[in-house]
């Protein structure tokens, strides 16, 4: 018996593991993007008076995997932090648009940072050295512990050849169970069932034996 127990021990231990990726579902009600044509907002003054809200929904992964070291230096890289298979939709404005965030970031555990800055991974890459870009680049920050993630982030306006709305965006989403994490399960408490029922059996036929 014992040794059933610890069969689906491990196999439920190992399950998580299968998988390089965690499905998440955004909780829609705890979860919202601010859209805006002025960049004050960006800079910590204040929302315009602009605003419009979008409601956002839909499904995204979260994949965790090794910084490894810096060769140069020999000192470890944080983990990366990735999302990945974006299946997401937002409404409420038809002439406002964002983006999820596609570029990678660090994960600290359980918090994590992130920035399409270029000279953003110079800072682990090449320690001490230099880096300058100019551009418009998103950003964003939050905890992530498994089952759940809630990061804020968001992406100045521009104003180049065509003129693109700035948004700031709050995200909290929790873990969708994974079907081999199901499966693993009800394979290990039909193997305990049937453990019971054979170890039953004996004991029956034991006592007849007996008597």
């Amino acid at each position: 018996m014992s040794h059933f127990v610890k069969l689906v021990a491990i196999l439920i231990l190992i399950s998580p593991s299968i998988s390089h990726a965690t499905l998440f579902e955004i909780n829609s009600s705890n979860s919202v993007v601010h859209t805006t044509n002025w960049s004050n907002w960006y800079w910590n003054d204040g929302l315009p008076d602009d605003v419009v809200d979008l409601t956002v929904q839909g499904t995204f992964e979260v994949t965790i995997s090794s910084g490894g070291f810096n060769s140069w230096t020999g000192m470890p890289i944080p983990d990366r932090i990735a999302f990945t298979n974006i299946n997401i939709s937002s409404s409420g404005a038809p002439d406002r648009s964002w983006t999820f965030p596609e570029f990678m970031g660090f994960f600290f555990g359980p918090g994590f940072e992130g920035s399409s800055n270029p000279c953003a991974e110079r800072q682990y890459d090449s320690p001490g050295g230099s880096c300058w870009s100019a551009g418009n680049y998103g950003n964003y920050q939050g905890t992530f512990d498994g089952q759940t993630i809630n990061f804020t982030g968001g992406m100045n306006p521009s104003w180049g050849s065509t003129v693109t709305n700035g948004y700031m965006y709050e995200i909290s989403a929790v873990a969708v169970p994974e079907p081999a994490e199901s499966a693993y399960l009800i394979m290990g408490l039909g193997l305990i069932i049937l453990k019971l029922q054979l170890s039953k059996g004996r004991r029956v036929k034991t006592k007849q034996a007996i008597s």
